[in-house]
């Protein structure tokens, strides 16, 4: 009777296991607060990458992901010339709406500094955002070298980068590439491929850097690189973004972008760019 008794109980665990398999749970996922974003840039060698993009975070689960930009804010930049350590002198400018592209603001004129600090200053339906940021001294790229390799008889090249690192702690870098024999480009994005890095001197100050791209290019290959010195608060925000990215979708930990741009409701970066530039062909 007992053997029976743990057969039925059995039977019974069973089919409750079988029935909860085959039940539909509806998890409720909260919706996010709308906030607006900020992109914004400032560096020392192109005017038309000056720009201030707005516009506003999108829900996950909404099946439209174009840009909704506001073209409707005042944006202006100031311009701050570190006369002393109390005093410095201002010089506004006010960024007009890019009429091919909504949300985008530029202002041809202005192009930034070495040693100069910037505050951006946005008002938006009634609310106001702010943010500095700083251009570096720049750090200039030293040479581009190449290693020739083969691959399936066929010649490749590996690209190697060599600067020297200054002396004083708390240089924070981007690198980027992009192919091409035109210097110019019109967006940060137009270099925002996977060979992006960012890094600082935290570990390793004051020495010659060499670093090597795993990846090879073709013989005949023409780039540009950018090697952008920039400072804490703008990689701090570029740290986060890249760990972000790399999180493994919206199902995972999230993480917290480290925004420098203030306000309610409002997450971006104004992002200071103090760059060097080389342009390198790839022969034999």
């Amino acid at each position: 009777m007992i053997k029976k008794r743990h057969i039925l109980l059995s039977m019974l665990l069973g089919a409750m296991l079988l029935g909860a398999c085959t039940k539909n749970i509806d998890i409720q996922v909260p919706k996010d607060d709308e906030k607006i974003v900020v992109e914004a840039y400032i560096n020392n060698l192109y005017p038309n990458l000056n720009y201030v993009l707005i516009t506003k975070t999108v829900n996950y689960f909404n099946p439209n992901f174009s840009l909704i930009g506001f073209g409707n804010a005042l944006v202006i930049i100031g311009e701050g010339k570190i006369v002393s350590a109390n005093d410095t002198t201002w010089t506004s400018y006010t960024l007009t709406p890019n009429p091919l592209k909504e949300g985008i603001y530029n202002n041809g004129s202005l192009l930034g500094k070495e040693g100069y600090v910037y505050k951006l200053e946005i008002w938006l339906n009634d609310r106001y955002y702010s943010s500095y940021t700083t251009i570096p001294p720049v750090v200039p790229l030293d040479s581009l070298t190449r290693e020739i390799v083969y691959k399936s008889n066929t010649p490749r090249a590996l690209l190697s980068v060599h600067f020297a690192e200054p002396p004083s702690l708390g240089e924070n870098y981007r690198v980027m590439l992009r192919y091409g024999s035109n210097p110019l480009f019109y967006a940060w994005g137009d270099v925002a491929d996977s060979n992006q890095s960012f890094f600082n001197d935290d570990n390793s100050n004051g020495v010659y850097r060499h670093f090597t791209y795993l990846r090879s290019f073709q013989m005949g290959d023409t780039i540009q690189y950018y090697l952008a010195t920039m400072d804490r608060a703008t990689y701090n925000f570029w740290d986060s973004y890249v760990s972000a990215r790399q999180n493994g979708g919206p199902f995972a930990t999230p993480i917290q972008l480290r925004s420098n741009v203030k306000g309610k409701d409002v997450i971006g970066c104004f992002s200071g760019y103090a760059l060097s530039r080389k342009q390198f062909i790839f022969r034999l």
